[in-house]
């Protein structure tokens, strides 16, 4: 299914403080690096409907290429929907220090796009988890997966 290729990377597992915790809730901010619109749901959709169903902290989703208005326009419909906070175009270490976040989310250097290759290059360091939008084209296109595409941001 959609989202279920997420690899955690051990080594940036931590203990949650307590003054993390309100009502035994964990507040943790997310960061979704994503080279292209559509990335997010294709890669990251178990973390995008497990936010949208029960928030805990803000989830940042960060577009770099291929950022027409009408592509816009679709992501900021997907953020309103979701509960997503949307970034477009540039985005810097300062950026993501000042979401303060606890994941961070990084196309996986396995994806063959280069535009995914340069943004797990530049972002892999900071990356708490990887993931993946690479499938088999037939299914990527199947009409299937358009129609379900178009519902979802009906």
């Amino acid at each position: 299914g959609l989202g279920c290729h997420l690899m955690v990377q051990p080594s940036l597992l931590r203990r949650v403080s307590s003054r993390e915790l309100d009502c035994g809730v964990v507040k943790m901010n997310k960061v979704i690096l994503a080279p292209h619109i559509d990335d997010e749901t294709i890669g990251c959709w178990t973390v995008i409907d497990a936010h949208r169903a029960k928030p805990a902290g803000e989830l940042h989703v960060v577009w770099f290429f291929d950022l027409d208005e009408e592509r816009k326009l679709e992501a900021q419909r997907l953020a309103r929907e979701y509960n997503l906070t949307p970034h477009f175009g540039s985005f810097f270490l300062d950026d993501l220090k000042a979401i303060n976040p606890k994941e961070v989310y990084v196309p996986a250097i396995t994806d063959a796009h280069p535009h995914h290759k340069l943004i797990n290059a530049h972002w892999r360091s900071k990356a708490t988890h990887f993931y993946s939008v690479d499938m088999p084209r037939s299914k990527l296109l199947s009409s299937a997966n358009q129609r379900w595409k178009r519902e979802a941001l009906s």
